[in-house]
Formats: structure tokens, sequence, C-alpha cells
């Protein structure tokens, strides 16, 4: 059984599935959700954000990192790339898509983003990364001019 200690917002706790899932291949995969529940101080509070998502096998469990894990994630953390589960990214692409059907509010929003010509999004992170020191330090943040 291959034990995938997530943390982080969706994106970062998909990336550790998808990690998990191209290694574990057919096997169960635990997946750890102690930091979730357990935010070091000064880290943002994140929830368990996969749950919508129809995964292959997993069992949920809250255990402690052991220090080892603590080093190998600080090592891995610089290596995040799509060739750790290329192998297996169709088979990951199909978990990652929803349990549920759209409620109707969502499927609105759907056809009116698809209606409309050079629909754009924008998305500007802030909170934690101007909050907390070491995010900042290891991040950084984009001036107001870039965003203008």
């Amino acid at each position: 059984m291959i034990t995938v200690n997530l943390k982080g917002g969706l994106g970062n706790q998909m990336f550790q599935y998808a990690r998990a899932r191209a290694r574990a291949k057919d096997a169960q995969i635990a997946l750890n959700v102690y930091e979730l529940e357990h935010p070091a101080p000064g880290d943002t509070p994140r929830s368990f954000a996969l749950g919508d998502f129809a995964l292959g096998p997993y069992t949920i469990v809250r255990e402690p990192r052991t220090l080892i894990h603590k080093v190998a994630d600080r090592i891995m953390r610089d290596f995040q790339s799509v060739h750790y589960f290329a192998a297996e990214a169709v088979r990951i692409r199909n978990e990652f898509s929803l349990r549920t059907e759209m409620t109707e509010d969502a499927d609105l929003i759907n056809t009116k983003i698809h209606n409309t010509p050079c629909a754009v999004s924008l998305h500007v992170r802030r909170g934690d990364y101007v909050k907390n020191p070491e995010v900042l330090r290891d991040f950084g943040v984009c001036s107001l001019q870039y965003y203008e």
C-alpha cells in the first residue's frame, strides 16, 4: 500500500494523489489527512478536497508524519512534474471526473461561460502568500503592476 500525506489545497492534493496512484497502480492507497486536520502554526487551514472525484480505491488515515516523511517532502516539493504519472495519465484523468452531476446553478454558469466569446477567469491568490513569512519568502507576491 502507498501512503500519501496530503497537504495544501485542491491542486496540490490532486498532484499528490496522482503521484501515489501512478505508483500504486491498482492497489489501494492511503490518504493521510492528519496535516489537513492539524495544520502547523502559520499554515493556511485546508480540508480534504478530493471527495467529489471518482478516485480509485483508497482509505483515509490520520497519522502524524515521521521525521523521514518531513525530510522527503521537503526534498520532493521542488520536483512536481507530470512525468511522475504520465504512464497512468488517462486513468488519473478519468478518476478526476466528478462523481455527481453539476447542480443547476453550476450548469447555468457553465453554459454562460461557453456562450461568452473570449471568456476569461482571473484568480488572485494572496492570503497565505502575504501573511505567512515562509511562504512569502519561498514564492513571493506579484506587484500591482503585474496584474494591471
